[in-house]
């Protein structure tokens, strides 16, 4: 899947599904509102572990691999209907954004 989500990125295309053996992804390219400027976030619409996959570490590693790599000035998780991965989220440093169930984390340009 990171070979389908590096040429997302680096792609003119503003959305789509990513599909491997262990998951499918809708990413989205947009723009939200963060402390009163609009930046660019690379939307995480929906992850969607197949269900003998679950549990065993593929969303964590998937959500940390995509910030690493976010081109953009933020990632943004939408929707987050689970209490296992909004536990996740708040650990990792991810922020609570001003729409419920949705969370942010700034990217340092530095580390990419």
């Amino acid at each position: 899947m990171l070979n389908q989500l590096k040429d997302f990125l680096d792609s003119s295309v503003r959305n789509q599904w990513l599909t491997d053996e262990f998951m499918q992804v809708y990413l989205r390219k947009s723009h939200r509102y963060y402390a009163g400027n609009l930046i660019q976030v690379l939307d995480i619409a929906t992850i969607e572990v197949y269900p003998d996959f679950q549990r065993q570490g593929k969303c964590s590693e998937f959500l940390r691999i995509t910030h690493q790599i976010n081109p953009y000035q933020a990632t943004f998780v939408e929707n987050v209907l689970h209490e296992f991965l909004r536990l996740h989220l708040f650990k990792n440093q991810y922020l609570e954004y001003s729409i419920p169930n949705c969370f942010l984390k700034l990217v340092n340009l530095n580390e990419n």
